[in-house]
């Protein structure tokens, strides 16, 4: 009988970056547990052992997303006679979606799940991959979703600022003021620096007039921008 081998790649989608990325303005993180199984199908003679061999193997992987987010996973098997429509891997029962591709030069086929939990907690997937000679073989997946603490909403209002100065020779600072819970500060547009931190924004006018800065906050899910102007006046 024709032998299937399969390996799991828990977490790992091949467009979408997970750690730390953002996708529509909502962060994704994800901390995956990286899960390897191989198996095989082989003929058995004795019923105690043919039964033991149907019992699904159970594995196990934990999300860390934003709410909104998506979990991720990669399954690949080995398997001869890819061109045979015979040969496939598809979920049986449980929730997501699974868009299969297959490599022919290695004789490979892969799944790539993506599912958006609605709520924290575990979802159960089975999913099944059969070989040319109609063998099947039936494995389990429990994906639990715990959402970060990133998912507080952050915001930041527009800002002016003005100041008279004796000359241009002075660096400016400006306290950029947000609100929500650990984010950081991002300079998008504008001359000079942002602390991350701390929203100290530094730079140097090189003449007088009004001087304008696009800051983002950001906390890993979610993001705000706001305009901050500096009217700089020169005393002559």
């Amino acid at each position: 009988m024709e032998i299937i081998t399969g390996f799991f790649v828990g977490g790992k989608d091949r467009d979408t970056k997970h750690f730390g990325g953002k996708m529509n303005r909502v962060g994704l993180f994800k901390f995956a547990i990286l899960s390897l199984l191989i198996f095989s199908i082989i003929t058995v003679s004795s019923s105690v052992q043919a039964e033991e061999a149907s019992i699904p193997p159970v594995l196990y992987d934990t999300s860390y997303i934003c709410p909104g987010g998506s979990i991720f996973d990669t399954l690949a098997f080995n398997a001869n006679s890819l061109d045979d429509p015979s040969v496939e891997l598809k979920i049986t029962d449980g929730p997501g979606t699974l868009e299969v591709e297959r490599f022919f030069d290695v004789d490979t086929i892969k799944g790539y799940y993506s599912y958006v939990p609605e709520t924290e907690g575990t979802v159960t997937v089975t999913y099944m991959v059969v070989n040319r000679f109609l063998d099947s073989l039936y494995f389990i997946y429990n994906y639990t979703t715990i959402y970060t603490d990133s998912g507080s909403v952050v915001s930041i209002e527009d800002q002016n600022f003005s100041s008279v100065a004796c000359d241009l020779n002075s660096a400016r600072d400006l306290q950029i003021e947000a609100t929500g819970d650990n984010f950081v500060f991002n300079l998008l547009s504008g001359i000079g620096s942002i602390d991350p931190t701390t929203g100290m924004l530094t730079y140097e006018p090189d003449t007088s007039g009004t001087f304008e800065f696009l800051v983002e906050v950001y906390n890993g899910c979610n993001s705000d921008t706001a305009l901050i102007t500096d009217q700089v006046h020169l005393n002559t």
